[in-house]
């Protein structure tokens, strides 16, 4: 049988593109395969598949040599690839029993290793999409990369681990990706389909080397039964993915979007200024390590960010350069990670329509919809005021106490100085509740913490294994080396 010829250039990077589908824990031998064919005409393919997906790769150049299909144990093929230089190429010939041989080029010779892998007939059928392919556009290929991000990774609301294309409306169709906290669309769109689709999120679509190789086309396979799967194929020069579908209903997402018109209060930041306030609020301050607690303020013609270190403590004030606004003075707190996210996909301009109304992020028919965080108790808004400077703080007094309202006069029967004795004791017990939950939110970060350096530790770890496998490998090889 002629060689199989893998140039090491077109490999090394495929392979990181099929690490994204393989499990290397896979109950199945055959899952942690790549199907690497040559076809009648001489071009060379390489299939990985997870039963849910499969991704494909068709190399630059047909080869010489008579139709052969096998399977390769994904690990021992990357092993001897890490080796290799770019210009080198890696040769798969089939042997007896599965047990195919990779060779490769070592000091001017061949090396070579055996991987034993399951028979080619095991490997699931790639499924073939009849009809046309439909061109994606641009902004449909970012508007899906960036909704994955906005998707939820609850099993419990799988329909919400997908990217929903929405072609209900026949003048706008949408692309909305949701979590049940913030939500994603895009309108800018007018697609050939007849239904709305539910794409399954997968991290292969995002991958760099996929979105850079060529304009995007996709299938969608047409099944009247509706007990049968739907696919999807995405496909570009080199590269195809197919997915299954999510065959939920997707929820109602338009319910959640605040109507522009009911927006009392437009804010906007300066284009060119997006990524010196995206640094800014990543290093203000954040006394909520759960919701990431900022706010954003509409106060005496200027845009202001709100941060505090604790608590207790007063919001800091931070003024947007630049930023216009109009409409009713506001203040709204939400969660600082969407916020930057709105900015990072380029959404400069937000419509606040209350407090506790979603705030809507949009610009040129794509927007972002965040949900309002709610303050806790003791944070009322007479705490917004920005603090004084302390060249002109006076002298330290006692802390005045927040005004009360006005108590109910009380029957006779009660005795005034008894009501005097509970107060105290009522805002001790708050007292002791605060602390405690602040050392629950100190030990949480003290455990994260914790699970942050032993992840890093687990990596240094594998990465050292991984180092000591290759030059495990590469010492057999030589070993072989027939003189």
């Amino acid at each position: 049988m002629t060689p199989i010829v893998l140039p090491v250039a077109e490999l090394k990077p495929a392979l990181s593109g099929f690490s994204k589908i393989i499990s290397k824990n896979s109950p199945q031998p055959v899952l942690q395969c790549l199907k690497i064919e040559r076809t009648q005409d001489g071009w060379i393919c390489l299939t990985a598949t997870d039963l849910d997906r499969f991704v494909t790769l068709r190399l630059e150049q047909p080869a010489k040599g008579e139709p052969v299909s096998l399977l390769v144990h994904f690990d021992n093929l990357q092993k001897v690839v890490k080796t290799c230089d770019k210009s080198q190429r890696v040769y798969l010939e089939a042997g007896p029993n599965n047990n195919h041989s990779i060779k490769f080029d070592l000091a001017g010779q061949l090396g070579e290793t055996k991987s034993k892998a399951p028979p080619v007939e095991e490997f699931p059928e790639i499924p073939k999409i009849k009809g046309e392919p439909i061109p994606v556009p641009e902004n449909m290929r970012l508007a899906l990369i960036d909704a994955m991000a906005c998707t939820s990774t609850d099993q419990n609301r799988y329909v919400l681990n997908g990217v929903c294309v929405d072609v209900s409306d026949p003048q706008a169709h949408y692309v909305v990706g949701t979590d049940g906290r913030h939500l994603f669309s895009c309108n800018s769109l007018k697609l050939p389909l007849k239904k709305s689709l539910v794409i399954p999120c997968h991290k292969f679509l995002g991958w760099r080397e996929f979105n850079l190789d060529g304009e995007w086309k996709m299938k969608v396979s047409d099944v009247s039964d509706a007990n049968s799967e739907v696919l999807v194929q995405f496909s570009s020069r080199r590269w195809r993915f197919i997915s299954r579908l999510i065959k939920d209903n997707y929820p109602n997402w338009q319910v959640c979007v605040p109507d522009p018109v009911e927006a009392k209060t437009h804010l906007q930041v300066n284009a060119d200024n997006i990524q010196n306030v995206v640094q800014t609020i990543q290093r203000m301050p954040c006394h909520d390590p759960k919701y990431q607690t900022m706010g954003i303020q509409w106060k005496d013609g200027q845009m202001a960010l709100l941060a505090k270190q604790e608590s207790n403590e007063p919001w800091s004030r931070i003024v947007i350069p630049e930023s216009k606004g109009t409409g009713s003075e506001v203040t709204y707190f939400c969660d600082r990670r969407y916020f930057v996210k709105a900015l990072e996909y380029g959404l400069d301009t937000m419509g606040i329509v209350d407090p506790m109304s979603p705030l809507r992020f949009f610009r040129s028919g794509r927007q972002l919809v965040i949900m309002p965080v709610r303050l806790e108790a003791g944070e009322e808004a007479t705490q917004l005021s920005p603090p004084v400077p302390k060249a002109l703080q006076p002298p330290p007094t006692t802390k005045p106490q927040p005004t009360k309202p006005e108590r109910k006069p009380m029957p006779a029967t009660h005795n005034t100085s008894t009501e005097q004795e509970q107060a105290p004791g009522i805002d001790q017990i708050v007292q002791v509740i605060g602390e405690a939950r602040d050392t629950i939110v100190n030990g949480l970060n003290r455990l994260q913490d914790a699970s942050k350096q032993l992840r890093q530790l687990q990596k240094g770890r594998r990465n050292a294994e991984r180092d000591l496998q290759s030059v495990r490998a590469t010492i057999q090889s030589l070993t072989r080396l027939r003189i």
